[in-house]
């Protein structure tokens, strides 16, 4: 607070521990003053194996009172099992009593996994016992495995002040052998069955599917909700591209079982054609099926042809939605691309009333694209035979032109027109050499709105555009000036009224600067920050505001985040907008944060780019899509998470679902927490091959390091691979990159190590933890350096950050700058040039069970010079002998063991996404 003193307490701290084990410990707890107010004492036997014994209490030191005190303390991890045990008193009425004791045991080996947890009361009478155990469902001897398991838990948690009243008390059971798992877990609460729950799932080649039936009352007399979801392909193996699917989910009321909602599905994948159909029927007061809705899609992937078809069907069974798109090659193409693609779409709303004669809303067109021209056309008719509006809308993109047209036109006359190109005097069109002309217009029936014409261009770092018109019969005039250098440039765009012929009024001022972090600003790396001004003019504003703006684009990820704020200089609106375009997938994310409205949205949208190397299974393919959303409001709302993985190799499949909806009470009570009202998961492993994995590091020096390329590295050691005598599939990973960049300077004077490695990291722009510093002689006292020598090592994940780290570690004036602002004038001279090291460790993951030795450094010198086409001195190092590791997925055809449960990190994050543990885990936790 404002009359505290700088200097509120403190803590002084020892401990010893000797030869013999012997463990001590005390903590002085003083205040402001230094003075002792409390006292924290420990001792105990620490061996260097075996058994750890303590003690420890809490004393008041001023009135010499034990407030706390732990006796019995024990702790031990053997032979696989973590024990833990310990009582506890506290002080009550001036003296200590006891309150309980506790004993956990963690079983983590690989024959056994799970917990044993007792708490007792001051009588030592036990009032919670829970425990949870995994073991091989046959052997004891054997080890656990993901696909030969069985898990027993039991819980039972009593009133401690009255041990003979039960509060809750849940038992299940799991298991998961020869492909097929099931699981059933029941919980009473207060002596009365609560719940039940139980489930069934299948993984075998030509077979993969689950069942789960929740009750709610552990006798089963009363089921709530009923789901079956099952994959075939009539005896065949079920794949990606060859399968049949069919789910169904009932809830049932559970007070006479009557079922209440019916929701079924089927879908099918065959030769690149999709189809899937669901239907939701409801229970009628009668016990008549009533029909809610029904839906149905076909989707066409193919290298000919890709299409969608989708309608919904209201209660009555009618038509209220129908969309269709298409798109097929172009004449004179084989495969659609997005560059090379041409079709129509169709898109109709219907009124879902008895009378109705035609759609609500009909919008119709065609879509093409070839040879850099994309041109698009839209019809809308609302309620009507005739058309509403058209849209016509054509974008060229050559390299000597960048044209785009487009005119929307009602059904008597053009409402909007926009006509613009970028040129260059027959070259190549580029950002820093262009022309550009274009107008706008914007007509309502007969009156223009909104009229602008204007032209420009950008030559030697200088350019501008002037564009002038009028808005609602007001004169405007826009200046729009560009200063640039090679590494920075200055835009600002003056928007003015024009009162009389001599006289203007602002109304909009935007500014933006645009750097590269120290070099040259291109259209794929730079960064952006802006403010957006509006002025308030009785013509044209009747309020004023600003915005913030800030952008990058680097490494093909665009980030734009912007700021609104009002007059009052209040935020009303903060966005950031994030694309990614990467070799492997596409993804695009809106957050958008509305105070006034309490309101924040994030969704998102990632697409793999067709089938790629997964990011997860070295040496394995795979295709993913994900969409999610993310809505959140103070005062009540919704949240949708909605995530879809596919993943899959030569002949087997993954799939990953999670769905959430989180319902906020719609009310004015703050206070209340969102309920979550549903929340499924699934989780079914693709099949795999065991592998054998071959670790090295590898150091390059590159006169220029921006020649280094990741995927040419790839490709270069994957040509130093044997070619022939085996089938099996090997992947070269990159596991991680190091940039070093390395400088010797020598200073005039003498400098702390501290200040060395701070001034040197603010010059490369780097935390001080990236810098390391060592001296080349140092003054007697050893704490100085002399004024001889310092070397400095600066690394980096980065590529683009080692280029800009080096330039700065060569620029002799920027360090001694830095140092002249920190008051020491001195003379710095660079005695070694800034010279790059790349340090990559690589993986290479075969599945031949032999492995692949690592390439000499000769053989990969001459492959990475050949792929980035310059010279470069290669070094290998830390070169690890083939180790095999176990797949992380169960295997198609063979029952061969796999890594134990504990030992898989990637198996670790899948397993407790498996339906028939999700709902254990999280009982255990619920009881935790």
């Amino acid at each position: 607070g404002q009359d505290t003193p700088n200097h509120v307490g403190g803590a002084e701290l020892s401990a010893t521990k000797d030869s013999s084990g012997s463990l001590s410990g005390i903590a002085k707890i003083k205040d402001g003053e230094q003075s002792e107010v409390g006292r924290l004492t420990m001792t105990g036997q620490w061996p260097s194996s075996g058994l750890v014994s303590y003690s420890a209490t809490l004393t008041d030191s001023k009135n010499n009172e034990e407030l706390i005190k732990i006796t019995e303390g024990k702790i031990s991890n053997l032979d696989g099992t973590l024990n833990k045990a310990a009582t506890l008193h506290i002080s009550s009425e001036g003296s200590l009593k006891k309150v309980g004791s506790g004993d956990m045991s963690v079983y983590h080996g690989k024959k056994k996994l799970g917990w044993h947890v007792l708490a007792n009361n001051e009588q030592d009478i036990n009032f919670l016992d829970t425990k949870m155990e995994v073991k091989h469902p046959t052997d004891s001897n054997a080890d656990v495995k993901i696909d030969s398991f069985k898990l027993a838990f039991d819980t039972v948690m009593k009133n401690p002040e009255s041990v003979s009243e039960e509060l809750v008390k849940a038992t299940a059971i799991a298991q998961n052998q020869n492909q097929a798992a099931s699981g059933e877990i029941v919980a009473h609460s207060e002596g009365k069955a609560l719940f039940s729950a139980s489930g069934t799932a299948k993984n075998t080649s030509t077979e993969k599917g689950m069942t789960v039936k929740v009750k709610v009352d552990a006798a089963g007399e009363h089921e709530l909700v009923n789901a079956v979801l099952s994959f075939t392909n009539g005896g065949r193996e079920v794949t990606m591209d060859a399968f049949t699917q069919e789910n169904s989910i009932v809830l049932k009321d559970p007070s006479d079982g009557r079922e209440v909602l019916r929701a079924t599905g089927s879908g099918s994948q065959e030769s690149g054609v999709f189809r899937t159909n669901s239907r939701i029927t409801r229970t009628g007061d009668w016990g008549q099926t009533e029909q809610v809705s029904r839906s149905s899609m076909n989707v066409v992937m193919t290298a000919a042809e890709y299409s969608c078809s989708y309608s919904q069907y209201d209660d009555k069974d009618r038509e209220v939605f129908n969309g269709f798109g298409k798109v097929t090659p172009p004449s004179g193409a084989s495969e659609v691309t997005f560059e090379t693609m041409t079709g129509p779409y169709h898109i109709r709303v219907y009124d879902p009333s008895p009378s109705r004669i035609r759609p609500v809303v009909d919008l119709s067109g065609n879509v093409a694209h070839t040879n850099g021209i994309l041109d698009l056309t839209s019809v809308l008719k609302q309620d009507s035979d005739t058309p509403n509006a058209h849209m016509t809308v054509k974008y060229t993109h050559q390299t000597a032109l960048y044209e785009f047209k487009a005119n929307v036109r009602d059904a008597d006359s053009s409402v909007l027109t926009i006509s613009s190109d970028a040129t260059n005097q027959g070259q190549a069109v580029s950002f820093d050499s262009m022309d550009v002309q274009g107008t706008l217009n914007v007509y309502d029936a007969a009156k223009t709105l909104l009229s602008l014409t204007g032209s420009g261009s950008n030559r030697n770092n200088d350019g501008s555009v002037q564009i002038s018109g009028s808005m609602d019969g007001k004169g405007i005039d826009t200046v729009i000036a560009l200063g640039s250098s090679s590494k920075q440039y200055d835009l600002t765009v003056t928007a003015k009224e024009r009162v009389t012929s001599s006289t203007a009024k602002n109304f909009a001022v935007l500014a933006l600067t645009m750097t590269n972090k120290g070099q040259a600003v291109k259209f794929e790396s730079m960064d952006c920050v802006g403010n957006l001004s509006l002025i308030k003019v009785a013509d044209f504003l009747d309020t004023s505001g600003s915005a913030k703006l800030k952008a990058s684009i680097r490494d093909n990820v665009y980030q734009l985040s912007s700021t609104i704020l009002n007059s009052a200089s209040t935020a009303v609106l903060a966005e950031q907008i994030t694309l990614e375009d990467k070799p492997k997938h596409k993804a695009l994310t809106v957050i958008a944060d509305i105070p006034d409205a309490e309101l924040k949205i994030n969704e998102w949208l990632k697409v793999s780019n067709g089938i790629v190397d997964s990011e997860v299974y070295p040496g394995f393919k795979e295709v993913f899509m994900g969409a999610g959303a993310d809505v959140k409001v103070q005062q009540g709302g919704a949240y949708v998470d909605v995530t879809t993985k596919f993943a899959f190799d030569e002949s087997t499949m993954s799939w990953a679902t999670h769905e959430k909806v989180d319902m906020s009470t719609y009310n004015s009570d703050k206070s209340k927490s969102p309920v979550a009202i549903a929340d499924f998961r699934f989780q079914d492993f693709a099949f795999s091959k065991n592998v054998a994995v071959t670790k090295f590091d590898s150091e390059m020096a590159l006169d220029d390091v921006s020649k280094f390329d990741q995927t040419k590295f790839i490709e270069a050691v994957k040509a130093t691979l044997p070619t022939a005598g085996s089938s099996a599939r090997t992947n070269v990973v990159v596991e991680s990159i190091k940039f070093k960049v390395e400088a010797e300077y020598s200073f005039s004077g003498t400098v702390s190590e501290s200040i060395a490695r701070t001034s040197i990291a603010a010059t490369a722009g780097v935390p001080e933890s990236a810098v390391i510093v060592t001296i080349g002689r140092r003054l007697s006292d050893g704490r100085r350096l002399a004024a001889t020598k310092v070397s400095a090592v600066i690394e980096t994940d980065n590529k683009e950050a080692a280029v800009v780290i080096t330039a700065a570690a060569a620029d002799k004036d920027a360090l001694q700058k830095t140092f002249q602002a920190r008051g020491m004038a001195m003379s710095v001279s660079v005695t070694k040039e800034p010279k790059t090291k790349i340090e990559v460790t690589v993986a290479i993951v075969s599945e031949d069970a032999a492995g692949v030795t690592a390439p000499t450094k000769e053989a990969l010198a001459q492959q990475v010079s050949t792929q980035l086409d310059t010279t470069v001195q290669v070094e290998t190092k830390n070169v690890q002998a083939p180790v095999t590791v176990a797949a992380a997925k169960p295997q198609a055809t063979s029952t061969t063991p796999q890594a134990a449960l504990g030992n898989s990190d990637r198996a670790s994050k899948g397993y407790c996404n498996l339906l028939l543990l999700a709902p254990l885990l999280a009982g255990g936790a619920l009881l935790q």
